[in-house]
């Protein structure tokens, strides 16, 4: 069974060491032979049940797809 990654990150901002690494991260395992995808990351103050159901429903569906 090959392993699937997700990895959650802000967009791409080569002044910011950590995001760089995340992508280089992807890049890394998708050579490796290993399915690994970038998620942004959206930094919300607010979380609610219609929220987290949407968020939920949604990682549901990419990783039934995927």
């Amino acid at each position: 069974m090959n392993k699937k990654f997700l990895i959650v990150t802000p967009g791409y901002d080569e002044t910011s060491g950590g995001v760089v690494v995340l992508h280089k991260l992807c890049f890394f395992l998708n050579e490796l032979g290993y399915e690994s995808y970038l998620y942004p990351y959206i930094d919300s103050l607010e979380l609610n049940s219609d929220s987290f159901i949407s968020n939920l429903r949604d990682f549901l569906s990419w990783s039934l797809r995927i």
